[in-house]
């Protein structure tokens, strides 16, 4: 039975492997509302990409609504829709998946949940503190709060810490912003110190961040947000964001490293010529 929360709470449902021929997709069905109450026409499209595929995500809300409960228990499976194939649904045959969302929160609440594939079970069901943030994992799933999206097309939101996959180059940043500082990065293992193996990494305080900020940077019910918007972005003309790492102190972006300062700086050094 699906109970809700005070706040609204936005999941990114990862399914780690789901195998497709042309024509099919996979969709999230459950208990809640916001997974069409078991109506497979009403579930949520997974998506994938080429570079991710046999990996599919999706982000869902749910509504704000008073409850006593410290936890919500959300049931749902993953079902595979092949209307287009004139062949219907096919749902899991494994018993109904659950995952335990954080109620009586004030403010939103942003958590990543991870499958290991269409009709794979996990070794046990897991979840974590939101008020602490400790993280309790199985050996193949787990359940983690996060404070941004997992996006089509953007990989998975790390489950380690930055520091444990990049090290800073640089023995200072090479731009500031409002919340933070950008660095050069690589990673680790990489003896290669060459432009083509460096990165840049935008490391965001979270003790900078105002409520108005976070939902500008993480998104909410009206807003897109940095990361879910620039996570979608494929351009050659613009930066392309590859890792998101979500820590207590910080968050971390990793993303393509440009040359020739920042775009202000660059519109400054033309302004005798527009005016």
């Amino acid at each position: 039975m699906a109970s809700t929360c005070q706040a609204d709470v936005s999941v990114t449902f990862c399914l780690e492997d789901a195998q497709t021929q042309l024509g099919e997709s996979i969709r999230i069905v459950g208990s809640a509302e916001a997974l069409g109450s078991w109506d497979p026409e009403s579930g949520i499209v997974l998506r994938t990409t080429p570079e991710l595929y046999p990996q599919w995500t999706a982000t869902v809300v749910f509504k704000a609504a008073d409850s006593k409960q410290s936890v919500a228990d959300v049931e749902y499976k993953y079902v595979r829709d092949r209307v287009a194939l004139n062949a219907g649904f096919d749902w899991e045959s494994i018993p109904n998946r659950y995952v335990g969302l954080p109620a009586g929160q004030e403010h939103i609440s942003l958590w990543v949940v991870r499958d290991p594939g269409f009709d794979q079970t996990r070794p046990e069901e897991v979840m974590v503190s939101p008020n602490r943030g400790e993280e309790t994992r199985s050996e193949e799933a787990a359940v983690c709060q996060s404070s941004g999206e997992l996006m089509p097309g953007a990989g998975c939101i790390s489950s380690k810490p930055f520091e444990a996959m990049y090290n800073l180059v640089g023995e200072k940043p090479i731009n500031f912003g409002s919340f933070g500082a950008v660095w050069r990065c690589r990673r680790v293992g990489s003896l290669d110190v060459q432009d083509g193996c460096l990165w840049a990494v935008k490391r965001v305080e979270r003790s900078k961040l105002k409520e108005r900020d976070v939902r500008n940077m993480f998104g909410s019910e009206s807003n897109e947000g940095e990361i879910r918007l620039h996570s979608r972005l494929k351009h050659p003309h613009v930066v392309q964001l590859l890792e998101i790492f979500e820590e207590p102190t910080f968050v971390s972006l990793v993303m393509e490293l440009c040359h020739g300062g920042d775009f202000f700086s660059r519109i400054a050094s033309h302004k005798k010529l527009f005016g």
